[in-house]
């Protein structure tokens, strides 16, 4: 933890709209997405040419809990992490696409920079059925509070 209303937060994003998963309903009864009007609104598989790109993305804040909080978007990842569905359902996510799994997490250190792991696959490593495990360091910007442990002499 660093001072009060100083945070972190990361998560995987796409430009693209629609169901992430690329099915809707239950684990028992699952269906393509559709919008209100009927038109398919689920991504399509990674193998699709028009499957969407997803990136890792940074917001940061040093003054969270202000009646008025500001906060610094970044991509955090260069080319992108993952092609086509992602699933957000959990362990029932049926027959979407589960290989980021839960995977992402951010640490600061005591410079108060944050420091992202995350889980990542290319088309053809999505084919294999490989998931690799990535990292994405902040090296400049402005950083959050040191963490308390970081003012702890080390023996």
């Amino acid at each position: 933890m660093t001072a009060p209303g100083n945070v972190d937060v990361v998560w995987y994003g796409t430009t693209a709209t629609g169901e992430p998963n690329g099915v809707c309903g239950t684990l028992v009864s699952q269906s393509p997405c559709t919008d209100s009007s009927g038109t398919p609104d689920g991504f399509p598989d990674y193998t699709a040419s028009n499957a969407p790109a997803w990136n890792v993305y940074l917001a940061q804040s040093t003054n969270a809990l202000s009646p008025t909080p500001t906060f610094k978007q970044v991509v955090a990842n260069a080319t992108p992490t993952h092609y086509g569905e992602v699933c957000t359902n959990g362990l029932v996510c049926g027959s979407s696409d589960r290989s980021l799994l839960d995977y992402i997490s951010v640490a600061v250190d005591c410079n108060g920079l944050a420091h992202i792991v995350y889980g990542g696959n290319t088309k053809a490593q999505e084919a294999a059925g490989e998931t690799f495990v990535h990292a994405a360091n902040q090296t400049g910007g402005s950083a959050l509070a040191p963490p308390a442990a970081c003012a702890i002499p080390v023996p």
